[in-house]
């Protein structure tokens, strides 16, 4: 699923070039499914925030059959000041994750898709 998460980055960072971050990462040791993590420079806009939400369900549904979809259990925006931002985008573009610890949640898997510094 991955090469399909990078393909919706792609194309999620033509329309929005200010995305900063897009992570996906499995946290729960008994639902294996993805968390959907993005950030960019309009974080703080909740219309904006709202657009990009809407745009990236609206890639990953063009791009994931119903059983891909189906193991996706959350996509969040968030602000640039959060924490769990903040430490995400210390990875470089291209890190993976395997059983690690971050901002107390275990990371069992992990692709940083993204990760650019950003001026908001």
């Amino acid at each position: 699923m991955v090469k399909g998460f990078e393909e919706v980055v792609r194309k999620l960072s033509g329309k929005h070039s200010e995305l900063c971050l897009f992570a996906v990462l499995k946290m729960d040791d008994l639902v294996d499914k993805w968390s959907v993590i993005i950030s960019g420079t309009w974080s703080d806009d909740k219309m904006k925030r709202k657009e990009i939400f809407d745009d990236a369900v609206s890639l990953m549904t063009d791009e994931f059959d119903e059983s891909e979809l189906g193991s996706i259990a959350r996509v969040g925006i968030f602000s640039q000041n959060e924490h769990l931002i903040t430490l995400l985008s210390k990875y470089k573009k291209g890190t993976s994750f395997d059983n690690e610890k971050i901002n107390g949640n275990q990371i069992f898997e992990g692709y940083i898709l993204e990760s650019k510094s950003c001026v908001a």
